[in-house]
């Protein structure tokens, strides 16, 4: 009978210890309700059995509450978001370089400038201060072209070296996930909870997915995840492999990715067969690409086309007044 009573307040001071566990959990939870990265936690009760018999409850492991699907679809959405972003960013500065119509710096109003210069002249084509403001306006449009091009490429350089950075925070991402899917693999393999140790690895994910557009799978081996490109390539399976990108110390309008001055963005070894460059869609190293490569380029080629009509027409109205061109 004594021995019943025991094993009766054993199982009652389990339940309480129980149910402790699950309030410390629930605070937890409360708590953090705006904490980034950290995600829903839920205790998981068992019954506690002794030579068969039921003595009680206790908690096993503390578990996620997360929705993969919808997880994975954030991570997708933030990738395209960051890449638009750090197109518009590069944008938003060449705004900024060719001003407003009604700015007295804007390229537009300086080509008003000279349009109107010679307008006067032609009025009276012996005026010698018409004569001069003429010039003074056309040398304030040539400079004001040569500037917005060279502007154009240190955008262009800028957006390469932050290439290199970006790929260099590739490379620690990758590390720190490597090491945390062992850790996770090891606690859990000894019965210890890894909830707060998947909430960092989430957060390295997520951040690794503003980057470059990955894709994330379990192996369903105790937690461990394996990292690839939404084009296919590995990024971390077992081991990370290492990015490298080595930023163009000078660059203009000649040169580009094809031509070897800009160097490509490589999984391993530098060669051909590993270099992802055009295969990346979404992201922000994406977003740089695409402003690297190709919107500053034809904002380049519209500039050099504009250069080269304002040229021809100068040139044609200023044959029309002499014997020879």
């Amino acid at each position: 009978m004594s021995s019943d009573l025991t094993q009766a307040l054993r199982s009652a001071h389990s339940g309480l210890i129980a149910n402790q566990q699950a309030l410390d959990v629930i605070a937890r939870n409360v708590s953090n309700a705006n904490t980034p990265g950290y995600s829903r936690k839920i205790i998981n009760l068992e019954q506690r059995t002794l030579a068969g018999f039921g003595a009680g409850v206790q908690s096993a492991a503390v578990t996620r509450h997360v929705d993969q699907g919808l997880l994975a679809n954030l991570r997708l959405e933030s990738g395209r978001q960051q890449a638009s972003t750090a197109t518009s960013d590069i944008l938003a500065r060449v705004q900024d370089l060719f001003g407003k119509p009604e700015s007295d710096t804007s390229l537009a109003h300086k080509l008003v400038d000279l349009q109107a210069a010679v307008e006067s002249l032609a009025l009276s084509p012996q005026d010698v201060l018409g004569q001069q403001a003429m010039v003074a306006a056309g040398r304030d449009v040539a400079v004001s072209l040569q500037q917005s091009s060279a502007t154009l490429q240190n955008l262009r350089r800028e957006a390469d070296g932050l290439i290199g950075d970006r790929v260099h925070e590739i490379n620690g991402l990758l590390g720190s996930v490597s090491e945390l899917n062992d850790t996770i693999v090891r606690n859990r393999a000894i019965g210890q909870s890894v909830a707060d140790l998947e909430d960092t690895r989430e957060l390295k994910l997520d951040r690794l997915a503003q980057l470059i557009d990955i894709r994330v799978a379990d192996r369903g081996t105790g937690g461990d995840l394996v990292v690839f490109t939404a084009g296919g390539r590995t990024l971390l399976d077992g081991t990370a492999v290492t990015f490298s990108h080595a930023p163009a110390s000078n660059v203009n309008a000649s040169v580009d990715l094809a031509s070897g001055v800009i160097d490509g963005i490589f999984i391993g070894e530098p060669a051909a067969a590993n270099d992802i460059t055009n295969e990346l869609r979404d992201g922000e190293i994406a977003g740089l690409i695409e402003a690297r490569d190709r919107t500053l380029p034809n904002l380049q080629s519209t500039l050099d086309e504009l250069a080269v009509q304002l040229r021809g027409e100068v040139n044609a109205v200023h044959n029309q007044g002499t014997g020879f061109p």
